[in-house]
């Protein structure tokens, strides 16, 4: 199980890299292949303390990563109650971040 994990890891990674390529092209000029995609295993990571292992929620997880910095989830006061809220799973969790932050949040959470 584990080997097919990975498997699938290193295939999705340069995925969410390109989507996000495509997506914040200013944010993310100044990262060669290889360390974006190196960006991208570092955001996994921090998905992973959160449950998100579904492909869709990892890409918009890495999306607010990119805008919001690294741990936003715990750094900024609008996200830390959403991620810690027993009644909502993962996918709901990054859907209500996301939610939040294109349609409420203002700049003082940006990096």
């Amino acid at each position: 199980m584990a080997a097919f994990q990975e498997a699938m890891l290193r295939r999705f990674v340069p995925s969410v890299a390109q989507y996000l390529r495509d997506r914040l092209p200013e944010r993310v000029a100044d990262l060669d292949g290889a360390q974006m995609r190196q960006r991208v295993k570092e955001i996994f990571g921090r998905a992973r303390k959160h449950a998100i292992v579904i492909e869709w929620d990892l890409c918009r997880y890495a999306f607010l990563d990119m805008i919001l910095g690294p741990n936003f989830e715990a750094r900024c006061t609008w996200a830390a109650p959403i991620f810690s809220r027993r009644d909502l799973d993962a996918t709901q969790k990054v859907a209500a971040a996301l939610e939040y932050y294109l349609n409420y949040l203002d700049d003082s959470c940006h990096v």
